[in-house]
């Protein structure tokens, strides 16, 4: 049996005093811990991919993943409770574990970022994209994953994971240009995680350094 629980408001005040001591992130131009955002946002014109970040609110808006930071808080915590190792759900996290959630979908009035991606400024001649995971740094390791509700067994979509058959360092933005995932961290703290975009036909962003604190 598989179940995923909040975790509620006390445990997440432990969460967050076991970060003490985590070396601050680096000065950054904004912070964006609530809303839709697409993480990863590539644009390809005149023979050049851009990978950035776009923004719905308060504009739509592309931004510099260097010059900025999302934030996963506290209350992204859930217990993983995994009573059997078969399937993808080890990619996520291990037995017992928490792991902190960026969630594929919010319901209305949910305030937590929701990171997607986009590639509706790239033509269709230049789809399929692919979107390579080139390198984390961090405590602890990031899975995306799709799923369509419990029992079911997690698809994932790109993972750092070391456990066995995790590791996943690519995927393929196809005919659906605008979609997302649940992004799920192992442990809390700061993240740099590196990406890279490259349109069909081989044009590439090159290695983009995202920004990421978790807790």
């Amino acid at each position: 049996m598989l179940k995923l629980t909040s975790r509620l408001l006390a445990a997440a005040a432990v969460a967050t005093a076991a970060i003490v001591g985590v070396t601050a992130s680096p000065a950054l131009a904004a912070t964006y811990d609530t809303g839709h955002i697409d993480v990863l946002d590539v644009d390809y014109s005149g023979g050049t991919v851009t990978l950035d970040m776009r923004t719905y609110s308060p504009a739509n808006d592309d931004v510099s993943p260097a010059a900025n930071s999302i934030r996963l808080h506290p209350l992204t915590a859930y217990d993983l409770v995994v009573a059997s190792s078969t399937g993808s759900w080890p990619c996520v996290g291990a037995l017992n574990s928490t792991v902190y959630v960026a969630p594929a979908s919010v319901p209305s009035g949910d305030t937590r970022v929701w990171p997607g991606w986009n590639t509706e400024d790239v033509s269709t001649a230049n789809r399929p994209v692919t979107i390579e995971l080139v390198s984390v740094s961090g405590p602890g390791h990031v899975t995306l994953y799709n799923m369509t509700g419990l029992p079911a067994a997690p698809s994932v979509v790109l993972s750092s994971s070391s456990a066995s058959g995790c590791a996943k360092s690519s995927f393929s933005i196809g005919s659906t240009p605008h979609g997302h995932a649940n992004w799920a961290f192992s442990t809390p703290g700061n993240y740099q995680i590196t990406f890279k975009a490259t349109v069909t036909g081989g044009a590439s962003s090159g290695n983009v350094v995202y920004n990421f604190t978790v807790g």
